[in-house]
């Protein structure tokens, strides 16, 4: 996909004014986030993310983040997460949580202003 994005880029076929994300990637050099254009809160960003029941001890959830967070630093998978443009962001389980809220709440208002309804 990002071959073919950049391909497709660089042949002028598109043309990229804005990412709407919340940080640049270096995939995609010069072209700036809506943020960065004068339009905050406007990234959506997909999220992965690995999640636990509420239940599981605090040691084994703090070891988890460790090992996820040092796994997603080493050079091998830093190199494949770039090569498929992903930007890892590196959270404790308490900020992560508060990520997880604000998004809810962002997505909440915007449903609730447009009218949207489950089908």
């Amino acid at each position: 996909m990002t071959l073919l994005l950049n391909t497709t880029i660089k042949i002028s076929l598109i043309v990229l004014i804005a990412l709407a994300a919340t940080f640049p990637t270096k995939m995609l050099p010069g072209v700036p986030t809506l943020g960065e254009l004068g339009y905050p809160d406007s990234e959506v960003n997909a999220v992965f993310s690995v999640v636990a029941p509420a239940a599981v001890p605090r040691p084994i959830v703090m070891h988890m983040n460790a090992a996820i967070n040092a796994a997603m630093k080493t050079p091998w998978l830093a190199q494949k997460l770039e090569e498929a443009t992903f930007i890892p962001v590196f959270e404790t389980p308490e900020e992560f949580a508060a990520t997880l809220k604000k998004d809810r709440e962002k997505w909440a208002a915007i449903v609730k202003r447009l009218g949207i309804k489950a089908e």
